[in-house]
């Protein structure tokens, strides 16, 4: 569900109201105030960060994305860097320059940085807030991958399903939490505790999902 609003801040009392419909003298901005999703119900109250793909931000998937064998096969370290080129700006000052390299950093991934930035970040300190961009860069750039290897445009938002369909079709299923494979194969998690009569016969869900791929192979 999403509403389109038009938002009046109301600076004095710390509020925003939002009413329906167009203004007609423009005084307020209109904005899309839509249901919470899996990937957005842990995130506190507030703007949403300014991410391309809402499923970066699915702590679901944050081992996949961590993950070497998942990263390589998104093409890795080379491919990586030429899409940090593809930024075209430079992530550490925000500097003006025309010409960008890309810097790794640690094992997060690599960020866009002009040729004065480089030289200045070889000879200190990483911030740690610069890791955590280089990170997002790994993030963003995997989940783009993702889309054309799946056959989307960049412009749609990919769902969980869809990174699900992606990690079986190269054998990644078991770099998901167990939460997550409850949830997108219907399951419940079994109880821990209870009386021996009153456990019924269950597969974990690594097993139930190579139950159902062989019975979809032998259909």
């Amino acid at each position: 569900m999403i509403g389109i609003f038009t938002a009046y801040p109301q600076n004095d009392l710390g509020l925003t109201v939002l009413k329906t419909g167009r203004n007609i003298f423009r005084r307020g901005t209109r904005v899309a105030v839509m249901s919470l999703n899996a990937a957005q119900e842990h995130l506190e109250a507030g703007i949403l960060p300014d991410v391309n793909q809402i499923e970066a931000l699915n702590p679901h998937f944050q081992s996949l994305y961590d993950s070497d064998r998942a990263f390589g096969l998104c093409g890795g370290t080379t491919l990586l860097d030429h899409y940090v080129l593809w930024l075209g700006r430079c992530q550490w000052l925000g500097c003006d320059a025309k010409y960008y390299e890309p810097f790794s950093v640690g094992d997060n991934g690599s960020v866009s940085v002009c040729r004065s930035c480089k030289n200045k970040l070889n000879i200190q300190e990483i911030p740690l807030l610069f890791e955590e961009t280089a990170r997002q860069n790994r993030i963003a750039f995997m989940l783009k991958t993702i889309s054309e290897q799946i056959g989307q445009p960049d412009d749609r938002q990919l769902s969980e399903a869809d990174i699900f369909v992606w990690c079986l079709r190269r054998n990644l299923q078991s770099q998901l939490p167990t939460a997550l494979m409850h949830k997108l194969l219907g399951m419940k998690a079994s109880a821990s505790t209870g009386r021996e009569c009153d456990i019924a016969p269950s597969y974990e869900p690594l097993e139930l999902l190579d139950k159902r791929l062989s019975e979809v192979g032998n259909g």
